[in-house]
């Protein structure tokens, strides 16, 4: 059994959750306002919660299937 982090950084997003390029990714963070906003765990590093992107995600997959 692996434990997952309820924090997410940037490259997990965008490699793991999303599958997708680093400058897709923060493409969709400026245009996208249902996008989830991030918090600051250090000077230069964001963090999202694992929870916030996966409810993202699930609407992104409801908005297509409706």
């Amino acid at each position: 059994m692996t434990i997952q982090s309820k924090v997410v950084g940037t490259s997990e997003i965008y490699r793991c959750m999303c599958n997708i390029s680093r400058a897709t990714f923060y493409r969709v963070v400026m245009v996208d306002p249902t996008f989830p906003k991030p918090f600051k765990i250090g000077l230069r590093k964001n963090a999202w919660l694992r929870a916030d992107i996966v409810a993202w995600i699930d609407s992104l997959a409801a908005r297509v299937a409706a």
